[in-house]
């Protein structure tokens, strides 16, 4: 690239202004977040567009550093989602009072001095990629699970896959899956309609974004306790054995030398992070796209046995434990574990996978704006 073309690049940089939308969960804040705030790190403009309830909730400011807040609502300002009747009756309020709210906000932004000139979307709100558009914007989806579940779902919703899953599924460039490795919304759609719903939704309109960002790296292909929900007198049982919190800066936690496991329901951004710093898991996935991300940490740990009843009882999670703390295997997943810790930093240190591909969708969007 020549002197000047590059030094015009960076000049645009200082007033490309990029909108991203994350659907309103904490797992899919999270890589959003962290994503705008690297975007924002390499020159351009940001704000991070949250449900009017989430900044209530969870006492956020108007921005972080260089990175700003907006909101839309969701129709539910006072609870969010546990304020609605069902989850099909917020996923619907979502889309009609989520389109409407995004429309004004952009139309706000658009005739002021700093308008938007990218929208960067979960594609779970595929009607943002519609508003996007009706303004003119380049949009990109960004899809927060694992891409071998994103693939899952697109064979789903181009009926490719039987429905409902019943039996063991190959797929090219994947192993065999089970049962017990796939999405729970595609083994017993009739569980969860709306969300299955949305989840096929974000490939209705896919052909319109102009870009597709994957959270994930290419080698690689926080839950709460509340002392409420615990069984009678078992925080006193375990008082001098553990200790039970409300919250705690996971990421924090497993960078802990002292920490030798990690006991997760195996959610991506859980597995992500185990996985970037070198700790082996002992797997306990429930519905969604767990059970998926399981399947494909094997190497680095050890997944607990349901029951007959579909129950893991402590003496499975107890031996699991051992396995991964003291048994045969134990050398062997530290070492799969180290791999993917330095695949991990490989990948998001300067010049590597992750950083470049930043790079790239940075002077793309340069390009089109």
């Amino acid at each position: 690239m020549k002197k000047g073309t590059e030094s015009n690049m960076e000049e645009k940089a200082k007033t490309a202004h990029v909108l991203v939308l994350p659907f309103p969960g904490q797992g899919h804040l999270n890589p959003m977040l962290q994503f705008s705030r690297l975007l924002v790190s390499k020159g351009l403009q940001g704000t991070f567009v949250v449900t009017t309830y989430i900044p209530r909730s969870k006492n956020l400011s108007t921005s972080t550093g260089p990175l700003r807040f907006d909101t839309i609502s969701d129709g539910f300002d006072e609870g969010g989602s546990k304020q609605a009747a069902s989850m099909e009756a917020y996923l619907s309020s979502l889309h009609s009072t989520g389109r409407k709210t995004l429309t004004d906000l952009l139309k706000k932004h658009q005739s002021s001095s700093n308008p938007i000139d990218y929208v960067i979307y979960e594609p779970f709100l595929s009607w943002a990629l519609d508003v996007a558009k009706n303004f003119g914007l380049v949009a990109a989806g960004f899809f927060t699970h694992a891409c071998a579940v994103d693939y899952i779902f697109y064979k789903f919703y181009r009926k490719m896959l039987p429905d409902p899953v019943s039996g063991p599924v190959s797929m090219k460039g994947l192993p065999t899956l089970e049962l017990q490795d796939l999405p729970s919304f595609i083994v017993l759609p009739e569980s969860y309609p709306a969300n299955l719903k949305m989840i096929m939704s974000q490939f209705a309109n896919m052909e319109k974004a102009d870009f597709v960002l994957i959270y994930t790296f290419y080698k690689l292909g926080s839950e709460i306790s509340e002392e409420a929900k615990l069984p009678k007198g078992f925080a006193e049982e375990v008082a001098d054995k553990g200790l039970i919190v409300n919250w705690s800066p996971q990421v924090k936690v497993l960078a802990s030398e002292a920490v030798g496991c990690f006991l997760t329901h195996c959610g991506w951004n859980s597995t992500i992070e185990a996985l970037s710093l070198g700790v082996p898991m002992v797997t306990l996935p429930r519905w969604s796209d767990q059970a998926t991300n399981a399947k494909f940490v094997g190497r680095v740990g050890i997944r607990a046995k349901v029951d007959g009843d579909g129950i893991v009882k402590r003496e499975e999670i107890e031996f699991c434990i051992k396995e991964v703390m003291e048994g045969v295997k134990r050398n062997e997943m530290m070492k799969n574990s180290e791999k993917w810790r330095e695949l991990a930093i490989e990948a998001v240190s300067e010049g590597g996978t992750s950083d470049r591909n930043i790079d790239k969708t940075r002077l793309t969007l340069l390009v089109n704006t």
